[in-house]
């Protein structure tokens, strides 16, 4: 009772803090996404037994795996092999006034994305200009369009428009290293002030939209990311096998100071599910425990142990510490970008965490 009791408060609170965070910021007109949401991904390592290897989950559920069975799972086959021939980097943006080219000179960027159909809100053929060559940009889907939060219901109509009915549109096209497109499913499908939709309403829309772009075009798809645990992508995975079968990348996040813990939630994420992953959003914060940013030492430790762990994972596939912005809300130590645009000291530390393409 106790932790549903915190949750439940923490949930609360982060409600609380999305509404006035939303009120002071339009990057694009997409909300300074959010950060965060009083509770982060799930799963940490039960201490309070020293011979449990038992992961805590942040509900009594069981929606964390045993930390023993991690090495035993089997892998989860999608409909089609996964294949990427750039680096896992990818840049995490909603601010275009960055020139992205001094981000991605060392080529050890492939791919970015923005929440977003299409960069920044623009047609496809003028917001692919704001992409640096030889990286791929990913549409998203990023909620329902009935969802009030983040413009939802503007983002929801462009995928529509520039995505599903446009068989043309070159963000259906292969990426620059000849892979397939990558096209994003939804984001934190487990929050109201984010992309927050029922199971049922995302089985519907990966049958109507996903499945036809995927067998009709060849993209892949990046499933829907939760924060609040795994139990809704277990719904998710039990009431349309067919489109979680469809899904080639799992997209996790999560929010913390101790890279291990973080290591700890996306091994477990991946034992249950089997899919290679894509780390969307990572970031060194605790909502937890109300502790806030890191000293700038801590998070450079957090942010080069997740990028070293992530390089060395061979089923991590895509990786995006969060964000490249000129403005940060989780602290200036997370800062990638100064406020001028250029890359900060932990931009570059991802970077030596990266392995030459």
């Amino acid at each position: 009772m106790q932790l549903q009791a915190l949750i439940l408060a923490a949930f609360v609170a982060s409600t609380a803090f999305a509404a006035s965070d939303a009120s002071n910021d339009a990057l694009s007109g997409v909300k300074r996404m959010h950060r965060h949401h009083g509770m982060s991904l799930e799963c940490r390592k039960d201490t309070s037994n020293k011979n449990s290897t038992r992961l805590a989950s942040d509900s009594n559920s069981g929606d964390c795996m045993n930390f023993r069975t991690v090495k035993r799972a089997k892998s989860v086959k999608s409909s089609t092999s996964q294949s990427h021939a750039g680096s896992k980097l990818g840049i995490a943006t909603a601010d275009y006034g960055i020139d992205f080219s001094k981000f991605t000179s060392s080529k050890k960027v492939s791919w970015m994305y923005d929440w977003q159909a299409t960069p920044n809100g623009q047609t496809p053929s003028k917001g692919l200009k704001k992409i640096p060559d030889g990286v791929c940009y990913f549409p998203m889907l990023w909620g329902t369009k009935n969802v009030k939060a983040g413009n939802g219901a503007q983002r929801y109509s462009d995928f529509k428009k520039y995505i599903v009915n446009n068989p043309n549109s070159p963000l259906l096209k292969k990426c620059p290293d000849g892979s397939p497109r990558k096209i994003m499913m939804f984001n934190e499908v487990d929050l109201a002030t984010q992309g927050g939709m029922t199971v049922s309403e995302a089985c519907a829309i990966g049958r109507q939209y996903f499945l036809p772009l995927k067998q009709n075009h060849g993209v892949e798809i990046i499933g829907p990311s939760s924060i609040l645990g795994n139990s809704w992508y277990k719904r998710f995975r039990s009431q349309c096998p067919d489109v979680f079968k469809a899904i080639d990348y799992d997209s996790v996040h999560d929010y913390q100071t101790d890279p291990q813990t973080t290591i700890w939630t996306f091994e477990a994420w991946h034992a249950e599910f089997g899919k290679p992953l894509a780390i969307t959003e990572y970031g060194a914060y605790d909502y937890n425990h109300g502790g806030g940013a890191p000293s700038k030492a801590k998070a450079q430790k957090y942010v080069q142990g997740v990028m070293e762990w992530a390089e060395s994972t061979d089923y991590v596939k895509f990786v995006a510490p969060y964000a490249v912005l000129t403005h940060t809300n989780i602290g200036k130590v997370n800062a990638l970008a100064t406020s001028s645009g250029q890359p900060t000291k932990l931009w570059n530390i991802v970077l030596n965490a990266v392995k030459s393409s």
